[in-house]
């Protein structure tokens, strides 16, 4: 199973259920592999079914509070977190997973206590740490952050967090005010981990900021063969094609996230100044409407900026 061969470990759970129909282990086994599947209504009666025959099973338990959470009643997988803590209090593992729970559900101070009673259990864990770096990040405390998430980096450069957490110490360092770092650390990010989606986005966010338009643009166009379907990441792609001047490819990221993601006030704004640049009021006013009805003040000010949109801007009515 841990090897992904999950046809062979099917047959094996199985063998083992059929020597003893109640083997909660081999269960669980199977529930997991539903689970990875996509079967999680399957998942959960496989669970349920070892519950049934070991109702003192702290791993079923925590299998099912996992199944909940994926579900998204944090209550319930809360709940079933401590009933398994109640009966052995001393596995890092559920504690891990009550303290995801927890963080989930924002209650990052109690998230908090739970990652600190893993450590407490197994120094050398690299999930503690990086979710402690996560908890007290998200209470303002960001000394301590910084300094979980490089613990986490020095236990095991493996990790398959490794690359997140890079990612997670950049965005630290940012709201700590000091954007080299941060740049820094996404750039480390981004060579760690070909896949990592956050780090390039951000990372690409700076280099916009600094006018270093053609990286930007590669890093956006990596972060959307990652995610087709991204709305943040398509819409800086689109303002950052149309700064360096490829009006076609801005389009054609902006119209994708008007399609996909009415709400943004961005896309129509761009599209407005697009075609305004190009002579073309009737469709720019249009688009521009939209834009100031859909972000209001906020679309006013960006709209400023582009001097095609001058003329019609002037002639726009104030939002209510």
């Amino acid at each position: 199973m841990r090897e992904g061969k999950l046809d062979l470990a099917v047959a094996e759970f199985e063998k083992a259920l059929a020597l003893y129909s109640h083997d909660s282990d081999a269960l669980l086994g199977l529930a997991g592999i539903a689970a990875m599947r996509g079967n999680r209504r399957e998942a959960e009666h496989l669970t349920q079914v070892a519950l049934a025959s070991n109702p003192d099973f702290p791993p079923a338990l925590a299998q099912l509070a996992d199944l909940r959470r994926d579900a998204g009643d944090l209550g319930d997988a809360i709940r079933l977190y401590r009933e398994a803590l109640a009966l052995d209090d001393a596995s890092p593992g559920l504690y891990l997973g009550l303290g995801d729970c927890l963080a989930r559900a924002g209650q990052h101070a109690e998230a908090e206590k739970a990652f600190r009673r893993v450590i407490s259990l197994e120094p050398d864990s690299f999930e503690a740490y990086y979710n402690l770096g996560v908890s007290t990040s998200q209470q303002g405390r960001f000394d301590e952050a910084v300094a979980s998430y490089e613990k986490a980096l020095t236990l095991d450069p493996k990790h398959a967090l490794y690359a997140a957490a890079l990612n997670n110490l950049g965005t630290v360092q940012l709201d700590r005010g000091d954007k080299a770092q941060a740049i820094a650390r996404w750039e480390e990010a981004v060579k760690a981990s070909p896949p990592q989606l956050e780090a390039r986005y951000n990372l690409a966010s700076q280099y916009l900021e600094q006018n270093r338009l053609d990286d930007a643009i590669r890093l956006l166009e990596e972060a959307a063969r990652l995610a087709p379907n991204h709305e943040m990441v398509h819409a800086r792609l689109g303002r950052a094609y149309m700064l360096k001047g490829r009006g076609e490819d801005a389009y054609r990221a902006l119209a994708l996230v008007r399609r996909l993601h009415p709400e943004n006030w961005y896309a129509p704004l761009g599209m407005a100044a697009l075609h305004a640049a190009n002579v073309r009021p009737d469709e720019a006013r249009k688009l521009l409407d939209d834009a100031l009805r859909l972000g209001g003040e906020n679309a006013r000010a960006e709209a400023a900026g582009y001097p095609a949109l001058t003329p019609l801007l002037s002639a726009a009515p104030a939002p209510d």
